[in-house]
């Protein structure tokens, strides 16, 4: 979806040295969709409650959260151009330029926290069992790294998905590498980083 590549381009003109230093990444695709929105759709802006990723409208749904308790897990911070990835935290300075309240973006937690229990109606709906828990939950390569062992610091994985990526696992938040590097992003291991990556193709 690029229709808010102009938005992404503006951003990083404006401050991608520090969206690589606080993220870890260039990619700002949350807050450039963000933006996007703002633009094309006024009204729905300015009464939305949230600005969530897929992953955390599917375990709000599950959950049968409320706008002000969806989450996401720090592996997917790297994507969001609005986050200090290395603190877990919303950025200030990032959500500033971008216009943005951090009430208006889910709640951060560790990827393994129980954040709700499937909802009664959502279990008739589903088929799934009423009060089965739910975690948080973490992005796609995080999964893979962990499910492949890629858990010590040194390790080294080569991933193939929506892209291929060669990731090393290293001990510290190492953001701004050049050269084909996806990025920095936070590891299911803690106290591990996953990167930083190289896109191959």
């Amino acid at each position: 979806d690029a229709r808010a590549n102009r938005h992404l381009e503006g951003m990083l003109s404006n401050c991608g040295a520090d969206i690589v230093r606080l993220t870890g990444s260039s990619q700002a695709t949350l807050a450039s969709k963000i933006m996007w929105i703002r633009e094309q759709f006024p009204d729905v802006a300015s009464s939305a409650a949230k600005y969530v990723t897929a992953g955390s409208l599917v375990t709000g749904f599950l959950a049968g959260s409320s706008g002000e308790e969806f989450v996401i897990d720090p592996t997917c911070l790297w994507s969001t151009g609005l986050s200090e990835a290395a603190t877990e935290r919303w950025s200030p300075q990032l959500c500033e330029y971008a216009e943005l309240d951090t009430c208006v973006l889910p709640i951060i937690v560790p990827s393994a926290r129980v954040v709700g229990h499937v909802a009664p109606g959502v279990a008739a709906d589903t088929g799934l069992r009423s009060g089965t828990p739910i975690v948080a939950g973490c992005a796609d390569q995080a999964a893979g790294l962990l499910g492949a062992g890629v858990v010590g610091a040194g390790t080294v994985a080569e991933t193939t998905g929506t892209y291929g990526a060669l990731s090393c696992m290293t001990e510290a938040f190492l953001p701004g590498v050049t050269g084909g590097a996806a990025g920095v992003v936070g590891s299911l291991v803690p106290g591990l980083w996953t990167g930083p990556r190289a896109v191959i193709g």
